[in-house]
């Protein structure tokens, strides 16, 4: 009896070594199985409706580091590039872009890919396709190679600066999600830090940023033409988004952002992309919808924001403001920002405030505009009895970084503007009163 017992008890433990062995890490998944996938995806000749499930199912895996890791030690970088650059299916690109996105998320991989360099130029390419879902996993994955880049910005005073590093990288995610340097060879079997030094970090940050340099043509020509022409919300959202987070990206020279991202082109794609993702005005009343249409509101302000961060770029809103004006009131007559709303909404409109501070042209303002100008001022005018009636404790509040927002400080900008509106509009009026009394035409509102 107990000798049965004691091999009923090996064979259990053997049983459970034997699926342990099969298993991705710490997960129920099986290697065998994830490497049958990746065998029928290196072979693939016809996309078939059963193979799409399995990649999905691959696809939701990836949310598992042990997986994604599992992924990198099988050099699934390099087979899914081959894969975009071979097979012209664009599910199939959507879900390959969609498995590094997650992927990505884990900075060892991003470490890695920022070592290679063909890669990252394929995957800069896929820019071209005009296909919504392939692009919104693209940007993604552009998203989250922004978050080294921004943590740790390049020392570059020039493009001229930069040396090109045309090396492919090795493999340097491990097993145990271990990183080595990224931009040097390495193999799977070597040790490594399990953090990257501050020379590391400058190294990544360096490469992603000649990588993108090197691919301004395709990367500066697509984003306004996308945003002018796309109809998918969340593509526009993102979009809105990802501009607003490159205008974060810092550099000794500002020759990037001057030469390449700021420019009349893209102000214009902003323009027309809001219109675009706007242009129902029907009543809110699903919060989730609320809240969504405000954050994507709050994302196409900052976008526009950020051409205040250079002199051209304030140069270029303010010849613009003729068509920049309506977007902004419909941001005001559509959601009702006031003192006592939640924190989102206080930060939207202290937004629209600072925008329209730093847009509004100093004396001149074009006679397309007067229109819109009074029916601005009427918002402020009707935001400040709002301030009036509000108690300060119901409207202060916390906003997402943690900082209180200030109703004093606020409604001192708001009535700011406010004045600085009505002179504006004043000079205009008085401006076209004496082109009439001269006998000059004035453009019809």
């Amino acid at each position: 009896m107990e000798l049965n017992t004691l091999i009923a008890d090996g064979a259990a433990e053997n049983d459970l070594q034997q699926m342990k062995g099969d298993r991705i890490g710490n997960t129920m998944y099986s290697e065998r199985s994830v490497l049958k996938t990746l065998i029928k995806l290196s072979q693939i000749t016809e996309f078939t409706s059963e193979f799409e499930e399995e990649l999905c199912l691959l696809w939701d895996m990836t949310v598992e580091e042990d997986v994604v890791n599992f992924l990198m030690n099988n050099n699934f970088l390099d087979l899914a590039t081959h894969i975009i650059m071979t097979i012209e299916d664009n599910r199939l690109i959507e879900i390959m872009v969609g498995i590094v996105g997650n992927m990505c998320c884990v900075k060892c991989v991003r470490s890695h890919l920022a070592g290679k360099r063909a890669t990252v130029e394929t995957f800069m390419k896929l820019l071209g396709i005009r296909d919504a879902p392939v692009l919104i996993q693209l940007i993604r994955v552009f998203e989250l190679i922004l978050i080294d880049i921004i943590d740790q910005p390049p020392q570059l005073s020039s493009r001229n600066n930069m040396e090109a590093n045309n090396d492919e990288g090795k493999d340097v995610c491990k097993g145990d999600g271990q990183v080595t340097q990224p931009p040097t060879e390495t193999t799977d079997s070597e040790s490594s830090d399990s953090s990257l030094s501050q020379e590391d970090c400058q190294n990544v940050s360096s490469n992603w940023w000649e990588i993108y340099l090197s691919n301004t043509e395709i990367w500066f020509h697509n984003i306004p033409e996308i945003l002018s022409n796309c109809k998918n919300d969340e593509l526009l959202s993102k979009l809105w988004h990802l501009v607003d987070n490159l205008s974060d990206v810092a550099c000794d020279s500002s020759i990037y952002l001057d030469e390449y991202f700021l420019n009349r082109e893209l102000l214009r794609s902003l323009v027309v992309s809001f219109n675009e993702y706007f242009k129902e005005c029907h009543p809110l009343q699903d919060i989730d919808e609320t809240y969504q249409l405000r954050r994507s509101a709050s994302d196409w302000i900052m976008a526009v924001n950020c051409f205040h961060n250079y002199e051209e770029g304030t140069d270029i809103v303010r010849t613009c403001i003729g068509d920049l004006l309506p977007c902004i009131q419909h941001i005001l007559s559509r959601f009702s920002m006031n003192f006592k709303t939640r924190a989102e909404s206080n930060k939207l409109f202290i937004s629209v405030i600072c925008f329209l501070d730093k847009s509004l042209p100093v004396r001149n303002l074009p006679h397309l505009c007067e229109d819109e100008m009074k029916n601005l001022i009427s918002r402020l005018e009707a935001f400040l009895e709002e301030d009036h009636k509000a108690n300060s404790d119901e409207w202060e509040d916390i906003s997402d970084d943690g900082e209180a927002i200030n109703k004093e400080k606020t409604t001192e900008c708001l009535q700011h503007l406010l004045n600085k509106a009505r002179n504006l509009l004043s000079t205009a009026s008085h401006q076209s009163a004496q082109s009439l009394l001269n006998g000059e035409n004035t453009p019809s509102h």
